[in-house]
């Protein structure tokens, strides 16, 4: 379940990879595009020496950005063949970043994941076993009851294989036994079993907050996810307005290309962090399934409960 958890996450991380690769090529063509037509306009006399370098810089300082989403992007894939242990296998990555809200409540989940996880049912197993020693222990305090049944026979030669017929008769007895003292081994006995069944039933309820605090982990990161998200998608909505707004008024001659690169750079870090955003919220459902002990569609969708 670990390593299932571990793909995943390596899996989203390759779509934030190549979808921050799309960012950083859409602005790079953007301030390409503009240097562009600085430079003729300042062949053209329309424009100052001064905005042509600032065009130019602003194109130099971006292009290494897209290199080194480029260069994350194929440590992102290397990463994922290494855990799928297919490292001399060409393949694809087909998916897109998306936001499925996870519609069970906190507690809910806390349950689901006590009783899900493989290591909770075998530690209360071993307490239940523990229990049965500590009782087993406890009867060297109590004495001990046996009975026997006998069904036998004998003819007169005492068991030979030849002479008279056998005579078939019952035999039954009680013993009862009381071990009054034992120098104390009963007792230490039983202290020492006492022990090791506090030991692992704190262990399990050391296991079981551990377990709550991982999915609350996941459920809140989610959540913080799913805010980012929200407030991500109308920045994005209103920096690609004003991008264009910019690339209106520097065309009309009443903006200047600071105001469009600042623009631009608003729009593509509104974008990355949208798109982060929406990695971090499916890193933490992929968290959540594997605190739970359940797979992702076992998590049903649908509108959050906090």
């Amino acid at each position: 379940e670990g390593l299932i958890r571990d793909i995943r996450n390596s899996f989203y991380d390759i779509l934030l990879a190549r979808a921050n690769v799309g960012v950083r090529s859409e602005s790079v063509k953007q301030i390409q595009s503009l240097a562009d037509q600085t430079e003729s306009k300042y062949k053209a006399g329309a424009v100052s020496e001064f905005d042509l370098i600032s065009a130019k810089v602003r194109l130099a300082n971006e292009k290494p950005e897209l290199i080194r989403a480029g260069n994350a992007h194929l440590l992102a894939l290397e990463n994922y063949k290494r855990l799928l242990n297919v490292d001399d296998v060409l393949f694809d990555i087909e998916g897109e970043l998306k936001c499925e809200p996870i519609g069970t409540s906190l507690d809910e989940l806390c349950k689901t994941a006590i009783q899900n996880r493989p290591a909770t049912k075998e530690m209360e197993a071993a307490v239940a076993l523990k229990e049965q020693d500590l009782v087993v222990a406890r009867a060297g305090y109590y004495p001990s009851l046996s009975g026997y049944f006998l069904y036998d026979g004998a003819n007169s030669y005492k068991f030979v294989t030849y002479g008279n017929e056998l005579e078939w008769h019952w035999t039954a007895g009680a013993v009862v036994s009381w071990n009054f003292w034992d120098g104390g081994l009963t007792h230490g006995t039983v202290v020492q079993k006492k022990m090791e069944l506090a030991k692992m039933r704190t262990n399990l309820d050391e296991f079981r907050k551990g377990v709550q605090l991982e999915v609350k982990q996941a459920y809140f990161d989610m959540e913080r996810a799913l805010e980012t998200i929200e407030a991500g998608k109308g920045n994005v909505t209103m920096a690609g307005k004003a991008l264009e707004i910019a690339g209106t008024r520097l065309d009309a001659g009443m903006g200047t290309y600071l105001e469009f690169s600042d623009a631009n750079l608003a729009l593509t870090t509104a974008k990355l962090t949208l798109y982060s955003a929406l990695r971090d919220h499916m890193n933490a459902v992929a968290r959540l399934c594997y605190a739970c002990g359940v797979g992702e569609k076992e998590l049903p969708a649908g509108e959050t409960n906090k």
